[in-house]
């Protein structure tokens, strides 16, 4: 039998044997300009900075071809966009404003939101490769962006979509690992427990359980509610299953059944 399907086989056995069923409902069908958001789990915010109240650098002249506040409104619509998920339409505002108000403070921040907003459109719309080209070349731009681990863990996602998990262990496994010591710890938590995440799937598609185990426990640590353990601990089984450990697969099936009572999780099919 193929060992994916003999590992999911094992593994309804296993719910089965604890007895949790949890349900989750069917994905709602995206409106025509909503790209679904690509996997793993990107609900994370990426929050562009407010506008000034101004809108303009201090001592820059007002923008040639509108008011200060025209300019800061005009942000905040393309931020709406991104933060509604809107990624074709906020990359296509933002890179307007870029040309319309050359002057803005919010200018260089507008430039790297349209072109992290195009990747994301890129990621979502399949076309994966394009998409980690586009959050890499993003990221060798602005190294100190305040985004720069969400960047990595984007594009880390496309090649583990594309099939190449060698590439995300570099990316989040390697020298230099942006996951550990004082740079990974002064990352917001929820984007250090997504990547984590990313990594542990990467090495169990890489037939590496082990360590995907280790990183399913790491991102467990950093869950608060009921929802963000949840694929932490459904990583803890399949790792636990593809190392035949079945009393650490039932541990971890047993939590999952514990944690499908939380009102958060009602919903959630079998998994």
């Amino acid at each position: 039998m193929n060992p994916v399907i003999r590992r999911w086989a094992g593994w309804l056995g296993l719910v089965a044997a604890v007895g949790m069923w949890a349900q989750e409902p069917a994905p709602a069908p995206a409106p025509a300009d909503v790209p679904d958001p690509a996997p793993p789990p990107a609900a994370v915010p990426v929050e562009p900075t407010k506008p000034s109240p101004d809108g303009v650098a201090p001592g820059a002249d007002a923008p040639g071809d509108g008011t200060a506040a025209e300019a800061a409104g005009v942000f905040e619509a393309a931020r709406r966009a991104f933060d509604a998920g809107l990624y074709p339409r906020a990359a296509t505002e933002f890179a307007a404003f870029v040309e319309r108000f050359p002057e803005s403070v919010l200018r260089d921040e507008a430039g790297e939101l349209a072109r992290f907003a195009a990747a994301e459109a890129s990621l979502a719309a399949g076309r994966h490769e394009e998409a980690a080209r586009a959050f890499r070349d993003l990221r060798a731009a602005r190294p100190e962006s305040a985004r720069a681990l969400a960047m990595l863990l984007r594009e880390a996602s496309a090649w583990l979509l594309l099939g190449r998990p060698d590439e995300v262990r570099s990316l989040l496994g390697g020298e230099g690992n942006p996951l550990e010591g004082p740079a990974g710890e002064a990352q917001l938590p929820e984007w250090r427990r997504e990547a984590w995440l990313v990594r542990g799937r990467a090495e169990l598609a890489a037939g590496d359980p082990a360590s995907a185990l280790a990183s399913a426990r790491v991102a467990e640590g950093l869950a608060g509610s009921a929802p963000e353990r949840w694929p932490a601990l459904v990583l803890r089984v399949e790792s636990a299953l593809a190392r035949d450990e079945a009393a650490a697969a039932v541990e971890a099936a047993g939590e999952l059944r514990q944690l499908a009572d939380d009102p958060a999780l009602a919903d959630r099919r079998p998994e």
